[in-house]
């Protein structure tokens, strides 16, 4: 998805009201903005119900005006805040903390022991995983354009611990956000995602229209 407000909704289609999840977050920005969440929370939809126009188009008042409730910059805050009976543990591997997300038990990996994680969360916790990754993660911006910061090994080393654990199933549902904005564009991101998902053994393409 182009961010990641949809991210939400497409987990709820795969978790269950009796069963705990891990989450790892992979992403340049935690997306746990809390600024309004008082507000948010009472407002929040049944998400084991709530359809995806509905989940995209509810809206509250603020002072600035008519927002939408759930944005890329706080959809993690609220399952965070809303839902937290159904997280074990949650990694937050990111770059820009920005707000820091609110948890009783929150990671924060280093980047260079990120491959080691990802591998030990998926294959030794018994709980199945949510991925949720931004391809915006492996970007930075040293002067005037983007350009990628990890190397190629990086890139296939976590492709590849995915790859073994989608097929496992030991990742219950997998997200990817492409965040043009912060990728110095979409042909870099679309360019990266592709590449990325092929390692996977995802056939990824973005629609003509």
């Amino acid at each position: 998805m182009d961010n990641h407000r949809a991210a939400l909704w497409c987990w709820f289609q795969h978790l269950k009201k009796s069963e705990k999840v891990n989450l790892f977050h992979l992403d340049r920005h935690t997306d746990t903005l809390y600024r309004d969440i008082e507000i948010q929370k009472p407002l929040i939809p049944d998400m084991w119900s709530v359809t995806l126009n509905d989940y995209l188009t509810k809206s509250y008042n603020d002072k600035h005006g008519k927002l939408l409730l759930i944005s890329w910059v706080n959809y993690l805050s609220l399952f965070l805040e809303c839902y937290p009976q159904l997280i074990e543990t949650a990694w937050f591997a990111t770059h820009e903390l920005k707000d820091e997300p609110r948890f009783h038990k929150i990671i924060k990996p280093e980047y260079d022991t990120i491959l080691a994680v990802l591998e030990n969360c998926l294959s030794n916790d018994r709980l199945p995983c949510i991925v949720n990754i931004d391809i915006d993660y492996f970007f930075f911006k040293p002067n005037d354009s983007y350009d990628i910061l990890m190397s190629n090994e990086y890139l296939d080393g976590i492709s590849g611990i995915l790859r073994k654990h989608l097929a496992s199933g030991k990742i219950l549902v997998l997200t990817i956000a492409l965040s043009p904005d912060f990728c110095g564009g979409w042909q870099n991101a679309v360019t990266l995602c592709v590449k990325f998902c092929h390692n996977m053994g995802i056939d990824f393409a973005l629609p003509n229209s």
